[in-house]
């Protein structure tokens, strides 16, 4: 990527993330993204807000890719961290807002150095860091505060940030359980009710009819910033159609479907 497209004009400055100072850095990394406390993408549909929050990322110099078929258990994110052009993976088999949060877990993972595969359990110091960082980005505590509606009933109150944020349930509530807005008891009813509505979800998706062509997953999956670059390289002869099916990791005849989806997107997804 590097050979193809040059070093990136723009990098995470941020420092080193830790208890005491996430929330400013969370909140340095919206200023160097020019950010107010108050933004949220203006995007409707989460998987759009996916989207803008990648293509945010992916202009300030981390590449991010999807993965499909791979379970959940085995990962939600993983990290590769390079001085030049660090590296994002995130599940696509999780749900837009899911994959959203895990895009900023795995930035702090990034700034902090600890590249790696994650599932965003809390057993371990670094993933409970990575997960409030996440949180404190997306959800930024005065956001939050001037936000909040319905405390008497919390999975309503969750529900209502959730929107607001466009980010899931279960991450609006666990951020309410940070600032002490709601109890241990309060969570874990949205987190039961979130499991059982993305188990019903993903059953349902299994039994849709709906066939996505593999072409359009594996767009999806390396992003407009890659085949971009490499779309580019071909214009420039400084690559040709069989390296194109290398890079791209496809043959031909799809190959030349993402090139004809990048140009007819624009580069948009």
């Amino acid at each position: 990527m590097l050979d193809l497209g040059g070093r990136p004009e723009r990098g995470i400055k941020s420092g080193s993330i830790g208890w005491k100072n996430l929330a400013k850095r969370a909140s340095q990394l919206r200023e160097e993204f020019g950010l107010t406390d108050v933004f949220v993408p203006p995007e409707s549909a989460n998987s759009q807000v996916f989207n803008f929050w990648r293509g945010l990322l992916e202009h300030s110099g981390v590449l991010v890719f999807q993965t499909t078929k791979i379970s959940l258990d085995t990962f939600r994110g993983l990290s590769v961290h390079h001085d030049e052009l660090p590296v994002v993976m995130v599940n696509g088999g999780d749900s837009p807002a899911g994959r959203t949060f895990t895009l900023f877990h795995e930035v702090a993972h990034l700034v902090n150095r600890t590249s790696g595969l994650c599932a965003l359990r809390e057993s371990v110091d670094e993933e409970a860091i990575a997960n409030n960082f996440a949180a404190n980005f997306l959800m930024p505590e005065t956001a939050v505060r001037a936000n909040l509606r319905f405390q008497d009933n919390p999975p309503v109150a969750a529900e209502h940030l959730a929107r607001h944020f466009k980010v899931s349930n279960l991450a609006a509530a666990v951020r309410l359980r940070r600032l002490d807005l709601i109890d241990d008891e309060d969570l874990d009813e949205v987190r039961a009710a979130s499991e059982e509505t993305w188990e019903r979800a993903r059953e349902a998706l299994k039994q849709k009819d709906g066939f996505v062509p593999p072409w359009r997953l594996r767009y999806r999956d390396l992003g407009p910033t890659y085949i971009g670059t490499v779309a580019r390289a071909l214009e420039d002869r400084r690559v040709d159609m069989m390296d194109a099916t290398y890079l791209l990791n496809a043959r031909l005849p799809m190959v030349e479907q993402m090139l004809s989806e990048y140009y007819r997107t624009g580069g948009a997804e």
